[in-house]
């Protein structure tokens, strides 16, 4: 990113959000959270913050950093019970996609940019072996 932080508009500022385990949510598409959702978690203490865009938001009573990368709590509401103990359902039928599947649905949703305190957290150009 040739620009600084501040003089973005907050609509181009997501934050990538990362499992327990610090790896994206998805890679294609790449997950990201509006500056909205991601505040909002953090309020609700749903995600830690791991990394902040060189921005201040502020409101009448207090003001904070963008997060820039955050995990998501959520995904690991599961646990280690079973699927059906749990008291989710799938949304669709598990399979190993294809590296083309990957690529073609990644092109679907590209990121705007990638902001630098991402770039710890992302494996780009290169094919991750089982």
């Amino acid at each position: 990113m040739n620009f600084q932080d501040h003089n973005v508009s907050l609509e181009k500022c997501p934050a990538l959000v990362l499992n327990a385990d610090y790896r994206p949510l998805s890679y294609y598409p790449l997950s990201l959270w509006s500056w909205q959702d991601s505040i909002k978690s953090v309020f609700l203490d749903r995600v830690s913050i791991v990394s902040y865009y060189d921005r201040v938001i502020r409101s009448p009573s207090f003001s904070m950093k963008l997060p820039s990368v955050i995990c998501s709590a959520c995904n690991v509401k599961k646990g280690g019970r079973l699927l059906e103990k749990s008291g989710m359902k799938l949304n669709q039928r598990p399979f190993q996609p294809t590296t083309e599947d990957l690529h073609k649905n990644g092109r679907n949703f590209p990121p705007n940019f990638l902001h630098k305190s991402w770039m710890d957290y992302l494996y780009w150009d290169v094919e991750l072996e089982p």
